[in-house]
């Protein structure tokens, strides 16, 4: 019996690896479309082979999906205006939480490192490629923006004086979660392997050019520095603190009156026409417009625009504050597990500090709904749920 039971964890974490393998690296399913045929056959195997879930664990699922119909059937009955394939994408998106009753059973993290791992090894051969030959990287270029749009992005990038070229992989935010647990094993006294991992991580996050990201990573880092500094020296842990403090507020004051960056100016044209549309339409923030409703974004995306990339304000848009925040709920839900079991844990604070900079980030671009954000909370929901990362020092 327990040999079946070994194999059959064995048959299911492979089925999980192979799907966030090609969720991370292929994300778009530019190549080889295998992502739903692998979840269509890990659900089911999940199904068939273990039956026992927790009540807990079904409630995120049955949460969004209620808000998701529930709302959309009030955006028809108030007629307004929608993009049914953008509905149809949540809907599509959302069913990877119908793995979460499983959590428990996945080892989620080391598919996730090594599929990663190629991603920063392509994007770091792609801006090496800009660096030594112009003729091919410009190549390089145009194939990706003509064949592979949407899966990667190349561009110059200027923030506060400072240019250099941004190379972007659609799954690259997933390891602002990653980077701090492999970083703070590493300072555990951890395998070389972690400070490898964790220096590919954190090149990949910077690699990126993504404003929210590269910040969001850089915060990150000077916390788990700060974490270890306090097991040492608390009064240098507070005055590393607070030197770094104020070094991070005046770096973002500065990037957030960066002049001349088209994507900071976009994102405060896309809230001004957020806060136009409430003016026009004070209902939406009791009950929403419906998933996929869209709206007037004052020049950025047309006057039928259904997404603007500010993700808390579509919460807002789509479903209302009060829905809007039990939504919330679904993503919050696995850092109140995670401290509840903190005991446990040996690195919850560094997961916690990873996964918060990942909300932060998510809020000004696109990948909270998505596959990278429905393996994220897989991730959250299995360091949480699965017995397996009590008190471990490894992936």
């Amino acid at each position: 019996m327990r040999l079946f039971c070994f194999k059959r964890m064995k048959i299911m974490n492979g089925l999980l690896s192979m799907l966030f393998a090609f969720s991370i690296i292929n994300p778009i399913d530019a190549f080889f479309p295998l992502k739903i045929p692998l979840f269509i056959l890990l659900f089911c195997f999940c199904v068939f082979f273990c039956k026992s879930v927790r009540l807990d664990s079904v409630m995120p699922c049955v949460i969004v999906y209620s808000i998701l119909i529930l709302t959309s059937f009030m955006g028809g009955f108030m007629e307004y205006e929608t993009d049914y394939d953008t509905s149809f994408f949540y809907y599509k998106t959302f069913t990877f939480l119908l793995l979460i009753p499983w959590c428990r059973y996945f080892e989620v993290f080391s598919s996730t490192v090594y599929s990663l791992l190629i991603v920063a090894f392509v994007c770091v051969g792609i801006y090496v490629i800009g660096l030594i030959n112009e003729d091919v990287f410009i190549l390089l270029y145009s194939y990706l923006e003509s064949e592979l749009k949407g899966l990667t992005a190349i561009s110059e990038r200027t923030f506060i004086g400072i240019n250099f070229t941004s190379v972007y992989y659609s799954s690259a935010c997933i390891s602002l979660v990653i980077f701090p647990y492999l970083l703070s094993m590493w300072f555990d006294g951890g395998r070389k392997r972690y400070g490898f991992l964790a220096i590919v991580m954190g090149v990949l996050i910077f690699v990126s050019g993504l404003r929210a990201m590269m910040l969001a990573g850089f915060i990150t880092f000077i916390s788990i520095i700060l974490l270890k500094f306090s097991r040492k020296s608390k009064a240098i842990a507070v005055s590393m603190f607070v030197i770094l403090s104020v070094f991070t507020l005046f770096l973002v004051i500065a990037l957030l009156n960066d002049k001349g960056e088209l994507s900071l100016d976009a994102k405060k044209k896309l809230t001004q026409a957020f806060f136009y549309h409430l003016d026009d339409n004070p209902e939406t923030l009791i009950w929403g417009n419906g998933v996929g409703a869209t709206f007037d974004s004052l020049g950025v995306r047309g006057r039928n625009a259904v997404a603007s990339e500010l993700f808390y304000y579509e919460i807002i848009r789509f479903f209302g504050m009060p829905l809007g925040l039990l939504f919330l709920i679904v993503y919050v839900y696995p850092l109140v597990l995670i401290y509840k079991k903190r005991r446990l844990l040996l690195y919850w604070k560094a997961i916690s500090i990873g996964y918060l900079s990942y909300l932060f980030a998510g809020g000004t671009n696109p990948y909270l709904i998505s596959s990278n954000g429905m393996i994220t909370l897989l991730i959250m929901y299995a360091y949480a749920l699965n017995p397996y990362y009590h008190a471990k020092k490894t992936l």
